[in-house]
C-alpha cells in the first residue's frame, strides 16, 4: 500500500498559527526562553567549577581566570555538605554579568 505525504511523520512548527504567517516572532520568543535556560545552565557550571576548585585548593595563574574565581568565591558561599543549591544558582546567575568586564 503506497504512503501518501499526509501519512509520513512530520514536525509541526506552526503551533496553531497560520501556515503562511512568518515565524520570526515565534523564533524570537523561543530564543528568549532558550537564553534564560542557557543562563541557568551556565550558572550551574560556574557553581560546580567554583566548588571543585575550592575542594582542590587549586592555585590559579595570574590571568583573568584568577579574578573571576576571586569574584565568584566572594559572592558564593562555601558549604561543603549536600544542600539545596537553588539560592546559590540564583546568586551565580546574577554574578554572570559581572564577568563580562574582566
Amino acid at each position: 500500500m503506497p504512503i501518501s505525504p499526509g501519512d509520513a511523520p512530520a514536525a509541526v512548527i506552526s503551533r496553531g498559527l497560520e501556515v503562511h504567517a512568518g515565524f520570526s516572532t515565534h523564533a524570537v520568543r523561543s530564543t528568549v526562553a532558550a537564553t534564560a535556560a542557557y543562563r541557568t545552565v551556565l550558572a550551574c557550571e560556574l557553581l560546580g567549577a567554583v566548588r571543585a576548585l575550592r575542594m582542590a585548593d587549586a592555585e590559579l595563574p595570574d590571568t583573568p581566570l584568577r579574578e573571576a574565581y576571586r569574584l565568584a568565591t566572594s559572592a558564593l558561599p562555601h558549604i561543603a555538605e549536600d544542600h539545596p543549591l537553588s539560592s546559590e544558582i540564583q546568586r551565580a546567575e546574577r554574578l554572570l554579568d559581572r564577568f563580562s568586564t574582566l
